[in-house]
């Protein structure tokens, strides 16, 4: 094992780590990622449930979260408007029911 170092460790591949992670490296700083799962995306996954794909973890975006959907828009993931209809509603990639 090789002797490395870097200007900041952060902990955790999700969300806030790897936006913190881009912020630091583009302020010039060294930066290396610590992710304890296989994955990055911290609690925001998409996992297969009784053959329906599922977003989970962070998938509301409400008024008053200007700099995430500023950070949204930016790194050009998609959204979707919440639907109000039925008691149980799973949309699929495409809106479709």
């Amino acid at each position: 094992m090789t002797d490395q170092r870097v200007d900041v460790v952060v902990v955790g591949a999700g969300f806030a780590g790897l936006t913190a992670a881009r912020e630091l490296t583009s302020a010039g700083r060294s930066v290396v990622v610590l992710e304890a799962r296989d994955r990055v995306g911290g609690r925001t996954c998409t996992e297969e449930h009784l053959g329906t794909w599922i977003d989970l973890g962070g998938q509301w975006i409400g008024p008053g979260q200007d700099r995430i959907e500023a950070l949204v828009d930016e790194l050009g993931f998609r959204t979707y408007p919440q639907t109000e209809a039925g008691d149980d509603v799973i949309l699929d990639h495409d809106g479709a029911r």
